[in-house]
Parts: C-alpha cells; structure tokens; sequence
C-alpha cells in the first residue's frame, strides 16, 4: 500500500520536473527576477557617482527616477 502509493507519487513529481525544465516561462520568470536587483544596484552607482555617467543623460535619468537614494535608508 505504501509503496505503491509512494511510486505514483514519485512518478507525479518526475512528470513536473520534466514540465518544468521544458517550460520557458520558468526560466524567463527566473532571469527577470535575478536581473531586477543587478539594475538597482546600477541605479545607485550611478547616483553615488554621477561622473560615470557624463555621456548617458538616458542613464541618469532613469536612475533619478528610480526612487533609490546611495545611503543605508534608501
């Protein structure tokens, strides 16, 4: 009983992970989420040293729209 039991449900499990690693929303999903903190971290580079980014008024301002401040606080 249990085994059987145990056998159904590995197989169910097998059957999502071979969803899951076909599926290209899972790894789009993942990319968006590890590429957010990435640009934030830009954002406040760029506000900490404006210097950087003389030639990119696009850049800086995006980044002075962002919210963020280059202190602990923000």
């Amino acid at each position: 009983m249990i085994g059987n039991l145990m056998n159904r449900q590995f197989a169910s499990c097998f059957a999502e992970y071979l969803k899951i690693r076909r599926s290209k929303v899972l790894w789009l999903t993942t990319a968006a989420l590890c590429l957010a903190p990435v640009f934030g971290a830009l954002f406040v580079v760029v506000l900490r040293n404006p210097s950087l980014t003389a030639g990119n008024e696009a850049l800086k301002a995006k980044a002075a729209f962002s919210g963020f401040s280059p202190d602990w606080p923000g």
